[in-house]
């Protein structure tokens, strides 16, 4: 028995291993302990999850102690809770510690639709909005993942203290719908957010060249996944091509399309009398930063 949450009174079976027992007996022992059994016998998963639908939110609740990696090995279990949840929308909705009772992980994807719809109507909700996984939710469900993207941008502008949410966003907006929301986010006076563009590896060449310039004037700059390579650094004044190439060095982001050191000496033509320094030490670091692709 791996779980140790539950005092081993509860639903005694009297110094008995549940594989001893017969089906009969097996559905009288309390619903807590079947779960801290799940993995003994093989008839467990199959009694808790024909006794579900009739048990009390709190019992359901004790779910969350089994770990995701076994849980998931009982897809007629999950089958059932997810029926229990919609059963019980009423009581799930209002249940005190509803994040002990609505797993994401054991959701089927009706019900995550529906959870995230909670969210966006800013009711309770066990949404965390920087771990949202935007691909699928375009693909399963366009529409919400739009009211989704909305609802971020009027977080944004009511909570400007706390973004996390609508950088996470920006990093994970797929492909087919980043153009649409960069737009957005450039035309935003909030240059922390033009940053977090760059993390983002479908974003486009001009939208780069953009994150770029502000990403020149700062000590810290995020994660960098978008694809830089010598036809955006050109796109850059002199000097902000050389102060964006120095935080590209400190962050070991690759350039691709650079061939060897020639080819890459050639971008500091503009800044080399002025700089010579400081373009030795970059161009000494070729090797970080090159690209085989």
């Amino acid at each position: 028995m791996p779980y140790s949450y539950l005092n081993s009174k509860w639903g005694d079976i009297h110094g008995l291993e549940v594989n001893d027992l017969p089906v009969e007996l097996l559905k009288k022992i309390r619903f807590e302990k079947l779960l801290e059994c799940i993995e003994d016998d093989p008839r467990i998963p199959h009694v808790v999850a024909s006794r579900m639908l009739n048990e009390d939110v709190e019992a359901i609740k004790y779910l969350r102690h089994i770990p995701e990696n076994i849980i998931t090995k009982y897809p007629n279990v999950i089958s059932v809770y997810n029926r229990y949840l919609e059963k019980n929308i009423d009581k799930v909705g209002s249940s005190y510690g509803r994040s002990h009772l609505v797993l994401w992980h054991m959701l089927n994807e009706t019900n995550k639709k529906a959870e995230i719809e909670r969210w966006i109507n800013r009711n309770n909700s066990i949404i965390n909005d920087n771990t949202i996984d935007y691909e699928w939710l375009y693909n399963a469900y366009p529409e919400t993942a739009d009211q989704l993207v909305e609802q971020m941008w009027t977080q944004e502008s009511r909570y400007k203290w706390q973004q996390s949410g609508i950088k996470h966003m920006i990093r994970n907006i797929p492909k087919h719908r980043i153009n649409d929301v960069m737009e957005r986010v450039f035309k935003s006076k909030n240059k922390d957010l033009h940053l977090e563009a760059l993390g983002n590896p479908h974003l486009s060449k001009e939208h780069t060249v953009k994150a770029l310039k502000i990403a020149a004037k700062r000590t810290h700059i995020p994660t960098i996944k978008a694809k830089i390579n010598k036809e955006i650094l050109e796109n850059l004044p002199t000097i902000t091509r050389l102060e964006v190439i120095e935080r590209l060095v400190s962050n070991r982001v690759k350039i691709q399309d650079i061939k060897d050191k020639d080819e890459f000496k050639v971008l500091f033509l503009g800044s080399i009398m002025r700089y010579p320094q400081r373009v030795e030490y970059v161009v000494g670091r070729f090797d970080n930063i090159r690209s085989d692709t």
